[in-house]
């Protein structure tokens, strides 16, 4: 598992606080526009005692949550190979690719049925 880069940590604690400790944050293999010339950047999911955080870090970097609590539904696609978080209504990035042993251990922090 790769650990967060320091401008992902920058964020991330500026989400959650700087005492907090993510119990789960994990480099999915979704890559999207973050502001750098022919490069993509990885979007993280980090998972904290009550949020579900999604961030991207780059010159245009992305940071949005969800409660935990809220994503009980969330589910894993074995068509595309993604987790699906739901609801995702206010995630600009709602599925997010792992592979199937990262993706149960995901949902099962979730409290989603496996």
């Amino acid at each position: 598992m790769k650990a967060l880069p320091p401008q992902a940590q920058d964020l991330l604690r500026a989400e959650i606080g700087s005492d907090a400790e993510p119990e789960l944050c994990m480099q999915s293999g979704t890559r999207v526009d973050a502001g750098w010339w022919l490069r993509t950047a990885p979007v993280w999911l980090c998972i904290t005692a009550d949020r579900v955080i999604v961030l991207v870090a780059g010159r245009r970097h992305h940071v949005a949550s969800v409660a935990r609590a809220d994503c009980r539904q969330s589910r894993y696609d074995h068509a595309t190979g993604e987790v699906v978080i739901e609801p995702g209504e206010t995630l600009r990035f709602d599925r997010l690719a792992f592979p199937p042993r990262e993706a149960l251990r995901i949902l099962h922090l979730l409290g989603a049925a496996t």
